[in-house]
């Protein structure tokens, strides 16, 4: 009994707040005291100043810079791409339609890890027990951003987008000049040189990272519109959210609990596979032309559904030991 209620508590813990915070933005959406400006603002803030001081901050003060378990991160690359994969040879056998696949693909696999799994593995874990989620996002990023992209050209619905070079060089380049990745690579240098941190810069670092998960979780749940008058097939939100929240986690979890992974590695794994569709997702399908209705869709439904799935994930992983 007692292993229950500290298993319970420490999930109420960890996925409230989370829940809370995007309700509020949903909320402060819906009465008009924020709007569509405001949440693409603050979503440019959260990504290009508050998440990547952040970031910096955790790999440059502390001992996570150093990769002590390389294989979680292996495994953890290694089975979103092996995912990608079975989604690409599957998914277009049930829907011929190659924008509404190219949709469900990219909406089944890409999580919102930046701005759910790492403030979510922060409150499990703690500042310093939040390293592996913070190293899995410097690997796993550049992988959702490749991918989007080739899947998006792949399954495009008007079929004239071809994979070129010029396409994957411009990926590239973002992937390299993407805020989170370069404050990771200059938390790790930062760590390496063995400097200290002057007090001013700890504390300019401080207030930006504490704003950090507030904001970017504001600005997401003010991007969620229910659309009441919306119709549309329910099919394919319905199987990319239970690929997305519940078939990923249960294939690739119960292998890694007979690994010889810590509490936070497999905290990070299941954060990686259970968190909600990340908001890119329908921003890119818009852009490159592709089924932006049913992104959105798939979007929304992750997200108010992952509440639940992330609740009973953390509370039956810490049930069993595992986190």
């Amino acid at each position: 009994m007692t292993i229950l209620l500290d298993s319970f508590f420490f999930s109420v813990n960890a996925t409230l707040p989370i829940v809370l915070m995007v309700l509020a933005g949903t909320v402060l959406r819906r009465r008009g005291i924020i709007g569509e400006r405001f949440v693409d603002e603050a979503s440019a803030v959260a990504f290009r100043l508050a998440l990547p001081c952040s970031i910096f901050q955790e790999m440059a003060g502390s001992s996570i810079a150093q990769v002590d378990h390389p294989a979680v991160y292996i495994y953890g690359g290694g089975t979103i791409l092996l995912a990608i994969a079975l989604l690409m040879i599957i998914i277009p056998r049930i829907y011929r339609d190659r924008g509404v696949a190219g949709a469900v693909i990219h909406g089944s696999y890409r999580s919102t890890y930046a701005y759910v799994a790492v403030p979510l593995s922060q409150l499990m874990f703690g500042q310093e027990g939040s390293g592996p989620a913070v190293v899995m996002l410097a690997v796993v990023l550049p992988i959702f951003n490749i991918m989007a992209v080739v899947i998006l050209t792949l399954f495009h619905p008007d079929r004239e987008e071809t994979l070129s070079w010029p396409v994957l060089r411009k990926v590239l380049v973002g992937v390299v000049t993407n805020p989170l990745i370069v404050a990771l690579v200059l938390g790790v240098l930062w760590h390496w040189s063995g400097l200290s941190m002057p007090a001013f810069a700890g504390s300019t670092l401080d207030f930006f990272a504490g704003m950090a998960s507030p904001l970017a979780l504001i600005a997401l749940g003010g991007q969620i519109d229910f659309h009441p008058g919306r119709k549309g097939d329910l099919r394919p939100v319905a199987l990319a959210t239970v690929i997305k929240l519940v078939l990923i986690p249960l294939c690739f979890i119960p292998p890694a609990l007979l690994m010889d992974f810590t509490p936070q590695e497999t905290g990070a794994l299941f954060l990686l596979y259970a968190a909600p569709t990340t908001v890119s997702s329908f921003a890119m399908a818009k852009g490159m032309g592709s089924n932006s209705d049913l992104a959105g869709r798939i979007l929304l439904s992750s997200t108010i559904f992952s509440s639940f799935t992330l609740f009973i994930g953390i509370f039956l992983l810490r049930a069993l030991g595992a986190i």
